[in-house]
């Protein structure tokens, strides 16, 4: 029934987009380190990867305490949005990787993203697919849910970390990005699928 297709891709969405922000979130922060280190002294790199997390973990703090107008403005949109975002960032660092190399704005465009995911977007999208997979569920359904869910991501984890894990034994980190925008396109058409599910049964 739509009930059920709804669930299934709403634990599609959701463990494709965290594992994914797991593995945009390690190899960022690597990529940081390294474009940093070859730019700045070791003092100055400390300082500069400090503030982007710092900055990271400020805005995630503002945007918690907005976080029932943000969900109350976005509605199932989040689904869309978080995707989008996901696949423009993972392509964003790739690119300026490759094509602008050591630069500093390279390493802005990679701050930048960190910031957009891990800061603004991470939060609303979690707990908009949680509340969702929790409120329209009797009881029973809902340990199920959050069972699939927790169950589901862990599986998908594996597979991604592992799949990050082999680019990087053949190709530089910069190709870890492309193979995962790559990757991201599948969330984005799987999250427009869910989003039109969403718009049909509205919790918010």
């Amino acid at each position: 029934g739509k009930i059920g297709r709804k669930f299934i891709l709403l634990i599609i969405v959701f463990c494709l987009f965290f594992c994914a922000g797991g593995v945009f979130t390690k190899n960022t922060e690597v990529f940081l380190g390294k474009y940093l280190g070859e730019l700045f002294t070791e003092k100055q790199t400390i300082f500069i990867f400090g503030a982007v997390i710092w900055a990271s973990r400020f805005i995630r703090l503002i945007v918690n305490i907005l976080l029932p107008k943000i969900l109350n403005f976005l509605k199932e949109n989040i689904v869309t949005l978080s995707a989008y975002s996901i696949a423009i960032t993972f392509l964003a660092i790739g690119s300026s990787g490759l094509f602008l190399g050591k630069t500093i704005l390279t390493v802005i465009i990679a701050g930048t993203a960190y910031i957009i995911i891990r800061g603004i977007i991470w939060d609303p999208m979690r707990t908009y697919l949680r509340m969702y997979a929790v409120d329209i569920n009797n009881k029973q359904r809902q340990q199920t849910m959050i069972v699939l869910l927790n169950a589901g991501q862990s599986i998908v984890c594996v597979i991604m970390d592992l799949t990050a894990v082999s680019i990087l034994k053949l190709f530089p980190l910069e190709y870890v990005f492309f193979a995962f925008a790559l990757i991201s396109i599948v969330i984005v058409i799987y999250s427009i699928m869910l989003k039109r599910e969403l718009k049909k049964h509205r919790i918010i």
